[in-house]
C-alpha cells in the first residue's frame, strides 16, 4: 500500500477512536498529519455521545465515510463498553467497502505520550486498576524512538509491582486518580513517576497506526484486550409448582 500511494502522491486518510479511558477522542489523518480532532469526557452516554461526535468529525473536515482509507481503534486494557462500542463502530463504517481496521494497544499509544514528556527514557511501564483487587501491567521498550510492548499485559497483584519495576524505569497510569496512592507509596531506587494520569489519545493511535502500514508491518486485528475470564452465571432452573392434591 505504501509504495503504490507513494508514487501516486495519495495522501493516506485514517479515521482513529480511543474510548478505552474516561477521556475519548477521534481523529482523522492524512498521513501523519492531523487534519481534524475531537475529545469529549465519558459519561453514562459514552456511546451515544460517539455518533454524536463522529458526523462533526467529518463534517468539519469536509470527508465522506467513504473517502477513508483505513481505521484504528485503541483495543484497551480499559472501559470494557468504550473499546467494544469503538471497535464495533469502526468496523460497521469499514464494511461497506472492505477497508482495513487496525487494532492498537492503547497502553502504546499511552507510552508515546509520555515519552513526549520523558524524552530519553528507554523503558517505560504502564500500569492500571484493573478491579478485583488486581493491577493490570504493561512493560514497554523504547526502541528507535518507539515504545514497543514487551510481551502481552497481565494482571499482578498490587504487591508484585515493586518487584516487576527496575532502574531507570518511567512509571504512569491513566488510572491516577483511583491508585495514584499506590504508585506514590513505592520504595523502588532509580524508577522515574509520572504525576496524575496518562491519557491515550486518538490522533497518536492514527500516528501508530500509518507507521506501520507506510512500514509494511503487520496489522493487528481489532481484537479488545480482556483481562478478567468472563463470568458466566448458571440459569436458574424453572421449578414448576407441585400440582394440588
Amino acid at each position: 500500500m505504501k509504495h503504490e500511494r507513494k508514487a501516486a502522491n495519495i495522501e493516506l486518510k485514517i479515521l482513529a477512536i480511543e474510548q478505552s479511558t474516561a477521556r475519548s477522542s477521534a481523529a482523522l489523518l492524512e498521513d501523519t498529519d492531523v487534519i481534524a480532532g475531537i475529545q469529549w469526557e465519558a459519561d453514562r452516554s459514552r456511546n451515544q455521545q460517539l455518533f454524536k461526535r463522529l458526523p462533526e468529525l467529518l463534517d468539519a473536515a469536509g470527508i465522506a465515510v467513504a473517502g477513508i482509507d483505513a481505521f484504528a481503534v485503541g483495543t484497551g486494557p480499559g472501559s470494557f463498553a468504550g473499546v467494544r462500542s469503538a471497535i464495533a463502530t469502526t468496523q460497521a463504517m469499514a464494511m461497506p467497502d472492505l477497508k482495513p481496521v487496525i487494532g492498537v494497544g492503547s497502553t502504546e499509544t499511552m507510552a508515546r505520550a509520555v515519552l513526549q514528556s520523558k524524552a530519553g527514557a528507554d523503558h517505560i511501564v504502564i500500569v492500571g486498576d484493573a478491579r478485583r483487587k488486581r493491577l493490570w501491567f504493561a512493560d514497554l521498550a523504547v526502541k528507535n524512538g518507539s515504545p514497543t510492548p514487551n510481551g502481552e499485559v497481565v494482571l499482578i497483584d498490587p504487591a508484585e509491582l515493586p518487584d516487576r519495576l527496575c532502574e531507570g524505569t518511567v512509571l504512569a497510569s491513566p488510572d491516577w486518580h483511583r491508585i495514584g496512592d499506590i504508585i506514590r507509596e513505592l520504595q523502588v531506587p532509580g524508577i522515574c513517576i509520572q504525576e496524575g494520569p496518562v491519557t491515550p489519545e486518538a490522533r497518536t493511535l492514527g500516528i501508530i497506526a500509518t507507521e506501520r502500514i507506510d512500514q509494511n508491518s503487520p496489522l493487528p486485528p481489532p481484537v479488545p484486550v480482556y483481562l478478567h475470564p468472563p463470568v458466566f452465571v448458571e440459569p436458574a432452573t424453572a421449578v414448576r409448582p407441585q400440582a394440588l392434591e
